[in-house]
């Protein structure tokens, strides 16, 4: 897969423009306002949460919706053979999503933006990285929608694990969050995603103390402390467990 332009845009109530086809897959997240598309001859409505996938070869239009601003980011790419396992990638139409995790992807989005931006060593990779795990809960959102699995309420705990992932949280805290006990949310939360919620936070963790060392020079201690570990001992040794080698060395080796 390969990002040819990452976007975001805020545009006002008289925002349009003309028809033309596409050359490129394209996937928006809309995180405020309203706005309509024409696609390929048919009107569909956008609001604030919605993701929308326009395939290579998409004829739109784009119309404002009356008194409405709205803002949106953009993502164009090129999908590769190895893609293939992204269905709404290969039905070759145009899918829209009302999604309820909005909070989180948004989050993903503007990481992928600043990395686009930033241009940072292997930030096209930690951009197709980021580009895959969005189409992925973008995928399993819909695949969800038609079967109705996993209780909703597992998502409004990730959602708030994305916002929260820094702070010292709890399973208690977290079933509370969710009105649920904490023995019923770690079962639930296991079965969607493959970890208990308190290992999934570690996971979290991590993964933004990859894309610090990476990205950054900040001292190992500074990262860990922004990511909630006070102690910088403790950090070392979960990343340690994870990576099979220190913060310093991944900072070195790769």
């Amino acid at each position: 897969m390969k990002i040819t332009q990452v976007m975001y845009y805020e545009a006002g109530p008289s925002w349009h423009h003309d028809q033309f086809v596409q050359d490129y897959d394209l996937l928006m997240l809309i995180t405020d306002g309203k706005l309509r598309y024409v696609i390929n001859g048919v009107e569909i409505s956008l609001e604030k949460g919605d993701v929308l996938y326009l395939p290579h070869g998409t004829v739109r239009i784009g119309l404002p919706v009356k008194g409405e601003s709205h803002c949106k980011y953009g993502i164009r790419f090129i999908p590769d053979a190895g893609d293939e396992e992204f269905s709404m990638l290969q039905a070759g139409k145009p899918v829209k999503l009302a999604s309820k995790r909005l909070p989180f992807l948004e989050e993903r989005v503007g990481a992928l933006m600043q990395h686009w931006r930033t241009k940072d060593i292997y930030y096209l990779s930690m951009c197709r990285g980021i580009l895959l795990e969005v189409l992925s809960h973008v995928s399993r959102e819909l695949h969800r929608g038609v079967n109705g699995r996993d209780p909703h309420f597992v998502y409004l705990v990730r959602d708030y694990m994305y916002e929260h992932y820094r702070s010292p949280l709890t399973v208690k805290e977290l079933a509370e969050h969710a009105g649920k006990t904490p023995s019923y949310l770690i079962t639930c939360f296991t079965q969607a995603f493959g970890c208990p919620p308190l290992q999934f936070m570690h996971k979290l963790r991590l993964a933004k103390a990859e894309e610090l060392l990476l990205s950054t020079d900040r001292s190992i201690e500074e990262i860990s402390l922004e990511l909630g570990y006070c102690d910088s001992t403790y950090f070392y040794r979960v990343f340690r467990k994870h990576h099979g080698t220190g913060p310093l060395a991944f900072r070195l080796q790769v």
